[in-house]
């Protein structure tokens, strides 16, 4: 806005947002603009000078000030006051102004405006500015109260004026969802322009054809039975331009409450098939359905209802990032981590995106960043505390694993306790369950994977058992890492042949389609735990001969 002011008024000294800024907050504070002053804003706004002002507000000035305010309204532009800095030529181009200045008024006045719509809201209510800001104002006391609000907020009369009289800026998130509230309409319909969106230009002749074929087709449909031609060509046609109009309206109409329910159904869906499904077949499939949630994103919206579709997509996304990282496309999986954290965002869900932070941890195990691991996994027990949700159980047991890949065996042993001690304490109180939840199953596996990097190898095989036994038997990552678990510490332990062996039968028991990048990244590192000296050994060649075999997700 200063930048626009000081384009009006290129005199010296320019205009500060400060200065702006106590302009607006009087009279409850700040500094009271002068007549000068209103005319400058009234232009920005896109208004006129008396409606900036409440009539409690207007009567605060003297009366050479309110003949001044109100004479501003009945005089051309040029007829103005102008600054006594001004050259003719900046003259000059305030009048060249003059004409844009008048056109945006008519606009304004004829209903053109893109706030105006709230206008209308308004008068359909029969309710002034002022009784406007004062119903805002309750409904918000009442959504703070109900703890939809996390701070108190009220609505000033010069506030909702900016809104109805001048494209302002896209309100604040605590405002958008008072405003949706009372009025039950998403903002982009009340003629607010989101700053995440950049409009298409429309053809007005396109749009009058396309007005003009859905008429005909209406004909078409509705026309007496005696002028009707049984042409199949005719009505084929006529029914695909009206399927094209119908999803063309549908795509510009927000959606109802129970889109939102299909959607969380549909992420509950993947979290019960995420472990069961081959990777290569569940990207497939989330990746369509996250498409088509995304054109969904993008219509107008309540605060509400994308709140509720953004805590789908945050959900669906995760499981993509940690299904990248089972095919091994790591840099992928990093930038879809990313998006995930946005939508959780997006959805002000605390416990979602801690969510998030705690899967993006475990997969930073997996490409080699154990440090990085236990930062977002500290990120999420910041978010949630001892609040009882899944980050709450899950981050001290992924900090477990971490701690112990960088030989930090007393943290490690430390993080594993907290982890057990915060699943004793909360587990009872957490309903998400599949691949969004926390099971006993996943702490014994990172009890094991800690135990087995900290080189206490009984304690481990103690521990893989009860993880092997708690799995369903038609999940296959986890239980696949949980036997490589085994095999390295049969390496380890000096059993070199026996830990070939038995990560030879695994990988050659799989089928291809699940023998994903993640499972054979993880068997090369038995391989690797085996002396040189016994690289001939028959069962050592035959991990050789598995380990050849194409992982799932990808061709000979």
């Amino acid at each position: 806005m200063a930048n626009r002011w000081n384009e009006i008024d290129p005199g010296e000294p320019t205009m500060a947002k400060g200065r702006i800024y106590q302009f607006e907050v009087w009279p409850t504070g700040g500094r009271r603009p002068t007549p000068y002053n209103l005319q400058i804003m009234a232009r920005i706004y896109q208004t006129s000078v008396r409606a900036l002002l409440a009539d409690d507000e207007f009567a605060l000035y003297d009366r050479v000030a309110q003949a001044q305010i109100e004479q501003a309204d009945s005089c051309d532009d040029d007829d103005r006051p102008q600054s006594s800095s001004m050259t003719s030529r900046d003259v000059a181009t305030k009048q060249s102004e003059s004409t844009t200045k008048s056109g945006a008024r008519n606009i304004l006045i004829s209903g053109g405006a893109k706030t105006y719509p709230l206008r209308e809201a308004r008068i359909a209510r029969n309710l002034s500015q002022e009784g406007m800001a004062l119903e805002l104002s309750l409904v918000a006391e009442r959504m703070y109260q109900d703890g939809e609000l996390r701070r108190r907020i009220s609505i000033s009369t010069r506030q909702y004026r900016r809104w109805e009289t001048a494209q302002t800026p896209w309100p604040h998130k605590d405002n958008r969802a008072v405003i949706e509230r009372y009025l039950n309409q998403p903002l982009d319909t009340l003629g607010f322009i989101s700053p995440n969106i950049i409009p298409s230009p429309k053809s007005d002749v396109k749009d009058s054809s396309a007005g003009r074929k859905i008429g005909g087709i209406t004909n078409l449909f509705t026309e007496p039975s005696t002028s009707f031609s049984p042409d199949p060509q005719k009505i084929v046609d006529a029914v695909s331009i009206l399927h094209q109009e119908l999803n063309r309206t549908l795509a510009n109409t927000s959606i109802t409450d129970g889109t939102d329910d299909h959607w969380r159904s549909v992420a509950d869906s993947y979290g019960y098939t995420y472990r069961t499904t081959p990777p290569v077949a569940f990207l497939f499939n989330i990746g369509g359905d996250l498409a088509e949630l995304h054109g969904l994103l993008e219509r107008p919206l309540l605060t509400r209802q994308r709140r509720g579709l953004f805590h789908s997509a945050a959900r669906m996304a995760g499981l993509l990032s940690t299904t990248l990282i089972n095919l091994g496309k790591h840099r992928q999986a990093r930038a879809w981590f990313y998006t995930a954290t946005q939508a959780a965002q997006e959805s002000e869900d605390r416990a979602l995106q801690a969510w998030v932070l705690v899967r993006h941890a475990v997969s930073a195990l997996y490409w080699g960043d154990p440090h990085g691991s236990i930062r977002l996994a500290q990120q999420a027990i910041g978010l949630v505390a001892k609040t009882p949700c899944v980050a709450a159980l899950w981050a001290p047991a992924v900090q477990a694993r971490a701690l112990a890949q960088i030989g930090d065996r007393a943290a490690a042993y430390a993080a594993i306790s907290s982890a057990e001690a915060a699943f004793d304490q909360l587990h009872s109180q957490i309903t998400e369950q599949h691949s969004y939840g926390y099971t006993a199953a996943q702490l014994h596996f990172y009890r094991s994977n800690t135990l087995t990097n900290t080189g206490d190898y009984s304690a481990a095989y103690e521990a893989q058992s009860l993880a092997l036994q708690l799995y369903n038997p038609s999940e296959f990552i986890d239980p696949s890492l949980i036997r490589i678990d085994h095999a390295l510490c049969l390496a380890r332990e000096g059993r070199p042949g026996e830990a070939a062996r038995y990560t030879a039968d695994l990988i050659s028991e799989l089928p291809s389609e699940r023998r994903s990048p993640i499972i054979i990244t993880r068997a090369l590192e038995i391989r690797a735990a085996i002396p040189p000296r016994y690289r001939q050994a028959p069962e050592v060649k035959s991990l050789q001969q598995s380990l050849a075999l194409p992982p799932g997700g990808e061709t000979d």
